[in-house]
């Protein structure tokens, strides 16, 4: 049986609150209780907070985060994250300090695809080929 849309909300205690102008963009926003990671980005923009205080905001009103940027979860069963066998040479360099931990955050996904001047779903194709994991999420999804 699957977790309740609820216990994305326990992970945070008791006494967490969220920024009301954040729960009046979820409010404006969200759909059926979801929200695109696309709209959370541009949420933490426009707002001018961080993505952490979005996805406190998401968890406390049980919004779930769907269609992440970097293909990882939310289309539906329809992942669209491939794994590139060969990576460029350029994301090859800049993942490998990775390699250790095999792990890659999500922030830094982001940073090495405005830095390659890549989607940052290339970045992600290429985590998957590299066999790295990206963890953790900024809104805190994973």
């Amino acid at each position: 049986m699957a977790k309740s849309h609820t216990a994305y909300a326990d992970k945070h205690g008791p006494d967490a609150t969220a920024d009301s102008r954040i729960v009046a963009a979820l409010s404006a926003r969200a759909k059926d209780n979801t929200l695109s990671c696309a709209a959370a980005f541009d949420i933490a923009a426009t707002l001018a907070v961080t993505m952490e205080a979005v996805g406190l905001a998401m968890d406390l009103g049980n919004v779930r985060l769907v269609k992440c940027q970097l293909g990882l979860f939310g289309y539906g069963g329809k992942n669209p994250l491939k794994a590139a066998p060969s990576p460029s040479a350029s994301l090859r360099k800049a993942l490998a300090p990775f390699k250790t931990s095999g792990r890659v955050p999500c922030r830094e996904v982001f940073g090495i695809a405005l830095r390659s001047g890549v989607p940052p779903q290339a970045v992600s194709n290429a985590c998957e080929g590299m066999g790295l994991k990206i963890k953790p999420c900024q809104l805190g999804a994973f």
